[in-house]
């Protein structure tokens, strides 16, 4: 009996701490997200019916398709004039993501670790990030 109450207990536990950890990430990930914040390393962003002409964005599809909008320019001072690129992403781990996608200078390709997504919030880490510049005037 007592070793029966212990594995409750450890499955109750252990359904709960995970409940908190995005297990269906790549479900929760389809749609649009818009940028609302940056803290401790980690950026949030908020479901959006569309991307909004205004600020940073992402368009997340189901077959691996991707639409970053983005600055369009070099410079980040304001006004600032924003535009869509596309892209790519995949699962590649419980809680991360691969996405690469075009800038005005080349390619970006980064590692993210999902910390936190449901149906209106998902937030994350940058793991890992390249910069594929390309020389346009040649």
């Amino acid at each position: 009996m007592k070793a029966l109450k212990i594995f409750v207990f450890l499955l109750i536990s252990f359904s709960l701490l995970s409940s908190n950890t995005p297990k269906k990430v790549k479900n929760k990930i389809i749609g649009t997200w818009a940028y609302s914040g940056y803290k401790n390393a980690v950026y949030e962003y908020s479901k959006e019916k569309d991307l909004s002409f205004s600020k940073r964005g992402f368009q997340f599809k189901r077959n691996g398709k991707l639409i970053v909008r983005q600055n369009i320019g070099w410079c980040g001072t304001p006004p600032i004039s924003y535009g869509n690129d596309k892209g790519t992403w995949k699962k590649i781990g419980k809680s991360k993501i691969r996405v690469q996608y075009d800038y005005w200078g080349g390619e970006i390709i980064e590692k993210w670790e999902i910390k936190d997504i449901d149906e209106e919030s998902m937030s994350f880490k940058v793991l890992d990030s390249q910069s594929i510049r390309r020389d346009y005037g040649k």
